[in-house]
């Protein structure tokens, strides 16, 4: 999988500026990332510690939920992290309780959805939440059928 070069860019960027937390000697840094960025950290973490004296130590998690492995239930039983990878909205939480240090936040992609009709159908209303609910579950179910 080809990554684009400003994905590349913002990920060996936010793992640099590690290099400062401990520059005389080599540091194993705990990085936690949601399945969306996963495969990215993978790729770019062995060139990040090519670069550098530091190893990066991956563990994986759901931005939300109560799940054991999530990472809301990792830090809440007490489980530290150096990095942080997850959805926004999860971030701005963990740093509204405290959780992660202020002014720590570093956007590294916008993410969007999209949706397609094919030429010809009548566009579905996905114009509220509720209804592009309706939208994607008909769907699923439809496909199930």
């Amino acid at each position: 999988m080809k990554m684009p070069q400003f994905l590349r860019s913002a990920v060996l960027a936010a793992l640099a500026a590690l290099i400062f937390v401990s520059p005389v000697s080599a540091a194993e840094i705990q990085v936690i990332t949601s399945g969306a960025f996963a495969e990215a950290l993978k790729s770019l973490a062995p060139e990040y510690e090519k670069q550098s004296t530091n190893k990066v130590i991956i563990s994986y998690g759901s931005s939300m939920g109560g799940a054991p492995d999530s990472i809301p239930s990792r830090l809440a039983k007490g489980e530290k992290f150096d990095v942080l990878i997850l959805a926004g909205p999860a971030l701005d939480g963990f740093i509204k309780n405290g959780a992660v240090q202020p002014g720590s936040k570093v956007d590294l992609v916008a993410s969007v959805i999209g949706a397609a009709v094919k030429s010809g159908a009548p566009k579905p209303d996905i114009s509220t939440v509720p209804a592009l609910k309706s939208f994607i579950k008909c769907k699923f179910y439809c496909l199930l059928s």
